[in-house]
């Protein structure tokens, strides 16, 4: 015998203490061993689900370690939703359809365990103090002889510290190792899958509760607010908020646009001067009602009158020369004399009708809207030069000035309201006949003019007269409509920043 093996047997024989003390301290390494790595497993198992970027994916996680950890065949997941399981994941990637008879026997094992909540093994273990209802596992393994565990997993749906202290089961794990000469599931193992229950309920609960909607996220944070009247008072004032909001965002008021407005007569009239002469008189001056056929302006016809009476002499001399012609029977002189004749004829023709308008008189009834004469007396005037424009009495039409971001919304027919600044206290009716097509630079900025008529216009209305004209070109929110000419606003600014 080796000297060796046969001196420690000689000891042990000599001293029994020392042999159970030695055989003691051994098992309790072997068992820190076990603990140690137990432990790191479920370590492992945590931060691999704790890495996971869904709850699905984890799911998957967990079965596949627990799988290689527990040397099963399969391992299984599902979670409970108002008592039925749900979102069955199996590591073995069989089929998942409750409809099938394999995945109908499987979720009758993990029914039971949720039914019981609490951990089921087929065959029993011998730590088992109270029998448990196996009747759904039996048929799982009729004719499939092997070992079978069901853990409940804690609420899922609550936070990490609720969901190691579970109130009712949000899941079920299902442990299967198939076979005649598989070995069962001892107490050890089944510990060990409950605390690995316990460890990964909390991070499925962050998982889910990190994918729950927005409403479920809010309905949580309101079941945190302590006491019932405090509840009430947060409802009520968010009830009261949103209703306010809601009201003053979808409210319909009017949508206007426009700007500065003026009144023109709806057509003009220019008299101009008939002839090169000078101003004798004028009888009007800008703003005054004219009737028709009353004096406007009055030329100096001195000079015509002298015209005159030189072609009555020119025409008298060239009768007397033609009639001589006549007499002595020269055809060549009556015909000379007689186009002279007619030419000084024509002549007098024209100065009878410029002495004829050298007296402006009204065409109709109108206003005078440009024509200041009163400090032009005697002087000089060029044939053709403008000197009144009448526009007609009581019918006018109205300009009004458009920025160039709003006239897509101007539409024609539309109705709008004009206040002048000589009559603030009543407000006109529009309504858009014309829109321009072309833009013009007013101040630095780009408008189109709107040419508007007006309904029922008072007798104090004048052309000349400005004010403010609005167009109204439908109806939107308060709130939108504010907040839309906000932003058009800010987007101006910008574009005129930064290009």
């Amino acid at each position: 015998m080796n000297p060796a093996v046969a001196e420690p047997r000689a000891r042990a024989d000599a001293d029994p203490a020392a042999a159970a003390h030695e055989r003691a301290a051994s098992e309790t390494a072997e068992g820190l061993r076990a603990h140690a790595m137990a432990l790191a497993q479920l370590l492992e198992l945590q931060a691999a689900l704790l890495e996971a970027p869904s709850h699905a994916d984890a799911a998957a996680r967990m079965v596949e370690r627990l799988a290689h950890f527990l040397r099963c065949d399969e391992v299984a997941l599902a979670f409970s939703h108002g008592g039925q399981l749900c979102g069955l994941v199996r590591s073995s990637g069989g089929p998942t359809e409750a409809s099938l008879p394999d995945v109908r026997a499987l979720l009758a094992a993990m029914h039971e365990t949720l039914d019981q909540r609490t951990s089921v093994v087929t065959p029993p273990t011998t730590a088992e103090g109270v029998p448990r209802i196996r009747a759904a596992q039996h048929r799982l393994l009729v004719g499939n002889t092997g070992a079978v565990a069901c853990v409940p997993l804690g609420p899922a749906d609550q936070s990490a510290a609720e969901a190691l202290h579970p109130r009712e089961p949000a899941g079920v794990l299902f442990a299967w190792r198939r076979g005649p000469q598989t070995r069962p599931i001892t107490s050890a193992e089944l510990a060990w899958l409950e605390h690995a229950a316990a460890f990964t309920a909390p991070v499925f609960g962050l998982l889910r509760q990190r994918e729950r909607s927005l409403r479920w996220q809010v309905r949580r944070r309101w079941d945190r607010v302590p006491g019932a009247r405090h509840r009430m008072w947060w409802l009520g004032g968010a009830l009261a908020a949103a209703a306010a909001l809601t009201t003053l965002g979808l409210w319909p008021v009017p949508h206007e646009v426009g700007g500065r407005a003026r009144v023109e007569g709806e057509v003009q009239r220019v008299l101009v001067a008939p002839a090169a002469g000078f101003l004798k008189q004028a009888h009007v001056r800008p703003g005054d009602m004219v009737r028709v056929g009353q004096l406007l302006v009055e030329m100096d016809e001195q000079d015509l009158l002298l015209e005159r009476e030189r072609l009555a002499g020119q025409s008298v001399q060239f009768e007397t020369a033609l009639a001589e012609a006549n007499a002595r029977a020269d055809r060549a002189q009556v015909m000379i004399h007689l186009a002279r004749l007619q030419q000084v004829r024509a002549q007098q023709a024209l100065v009878e009708t410029q002495l004829g308008r050298v007296r402006l008189h009204a065409p109709f009834d109108a206003v005078v809207v440009h024509g200041d004469l009163g400090q032009r007396l005697g002087a000089p005037l060029k044939e053709g030069e403008e000197l009144i424009t009448l526009a007609p009495a009581g019918r006018y039409r109205v300009v009004v000035e458009v920025d160039e971001d709003e006239i897509a919304r101007v539409q024609l027919g539309q109705r709008g309201s004009l206040v002048l600044a000589a009559l603030p206290w009543k407000t006109l009716e529009l309504r858009v006949r014309h829109v321009s097509p072309m833009a013009t630079a007013v101040e630095g900025r780009n408008v189109f003019e709107i040419e508007a008529e007006v309904f029922d216009p008072p007798p104090e209305l004048r052309p000349g007269l400005s004010g403010s004209g609005r167009l109204e070109v439908g109806d939107r929110g308060l709130l939108v409509g504010w907040a839309s000419d906000l932003a058009r606003a800010v987007q101006r600014a910008w574009w005129r920043t930064w290009g």
